[in-house]
């Protein structure tokens, strides 16, 4: 048996197993419920000093300086109408109280995690802005690609990966939750590693894919192979119904290649297919800017783009698929060429061309 098949079966077997995580399922209630075990063990003191040290607002303050004389958790705690934090850890120290407040994501986030951590941080600020706070986002899934690297700051948040949660146990966890645990964060690596096309339905419920994630894991191989430069230009998140792969030329390109005094054009991979799609400017995409502007799109494109099935609201749209082809993800340094062959010659060029016959 090779190594990878090893791993696979280790994987399996894993799955299959009685750890309490596969049982109670690989969600951010699991791995909140994880870290405030981890919180009212002896190991707490570590786990806050190096959560508090890596906050943006107090790295002058080094790991295992903060000699905490208790430590408090809250969950769920209502920070105003419609935003409630998913955990508050709150401790006393020789300089006063101090607060972390943590957000937990895995894999599906409804609208921008951006724009979530905002509100989270504006409103714990106007409830408590005399307390010394840190605030930190446990992106255990496939959202911790958004962000792409260990330990970003989001605002004042700073992102926990699966990573860097390993690193917050203890070595040799003499807690059998936390030894469960520990594999299943383990395993969650061997997932990402191994994510592949070809696997079938019945193969990634064995291995423990949750569905989005093993695209979320393909996206970031993709983006990993591809040039620096182009590498921090596309972004992975989740879309209404799948996981998205987009670039947007206004990254890098000046804004006269894709915009028009419509919206503005840019690429995305949904899944398994390759979308060329249109971003309408207020109240702009009518069905009859959308149906002109899908016709001219269709007479421009390359042989190998067809036609979406959508079907034409009578409200504006904001965002049009105006053609699509499959995508092979199965290489990802021949798919990082291609997409940024794409980007970099063949996008500006179908642009104007598009622009020309739709006149938007």
């Amino acid at each position: 048996m090779s190594s990878e098949e090893a791993k696979l079966a280790n994987l399996r077997c894993h799955v299959k197993s009685t750890n309490w995580v596969y049982c109670c399922g690989y969600t951010e209630a699991t791995h909140r419920g994880a870290l405030i075990h981890l919180l009212r063990s002896e190991h707490r003191n570590q786990v806050v000093s190096r959560l508090w040290s890596r906050a943006p607002t107090t790295q002058e303050i080094r790991a295992g300086e903060i000699g905490c004389r208790s430590v408090v958790t809250q969950r769920e705690v209502s920070l105003a109408r419609g935003v409630r934090a998913d955990l508050v850890i709150k401790f006393s120290t020789d300089e006063g109280q101090r607060a972390i407040l943590c957000e937990f994501k895995v894999d599906d986030v409804k609208g921008e995690m951006d724009e979530q951590l905002r509100r989270l941080e504006c409103s714990w600020r106007s409830k408590h802005c005399g307390l010394n706070s840190a605030f930190v986002v446990f992106a255990l899934g496939g959202a911790e690609f958004w962000q792409s690297r260990p330990w970003q700051c989001c605002g004042s948040f700073v992102q926990v990966g699966v990573q860097e949660m390993l690193g917050l146990l203890p070595p040799d966890p003499r807690s059998k939750l936390l030894a469960e645990y520990e594999k299943a964060l383990k395993d969650e690596i061997v997932r990402r590693k191994i994510a592949a096309t070809s696997l079938s339905k019945e193969e990634k419920c064995g291995l423990g894919y949750r569905g989005r994630d093993l695209w979320y894991a393909l996206y970031n191989k993709v983006r990993e192979a591809m040039d620096p430069s182009y590498a921090k230009q596309w972004r992975i998140y989740t879309g209404g119904n799948n996981a998205a792969f987009n670039w947007w030329p206004s990254y890098s390109q000046p804004a006269d290649v894709a915009r028009t005094a419509s919206g503005a054009f840019y690429v995305e991979l949904n899944n398994g297919q390759l979308c060329f799609k249109f971003h309408w400017c207020g109240a702009e995409g009518t069905r009859e800017n959308v149906k002109c502007l899908k016709t001219a799109a269709l007479n421009v494109l390359p042989d190998g783009w067809s036609a979406t099935q959508t079907r034409l609201k009578k409200r504006p749209q904001k965002f049009t698929t105006l053609a699509k082809q499959p995508f092979g993800l199965s290489d990802p340094e021949g798919a990082a060429k291609r997409l940024q062959e794409l980007v970099s010659t063949k996008f500006p060029t179908l642009c104007a061309q598009i622009r020309r016959k739709a006149f938007v």
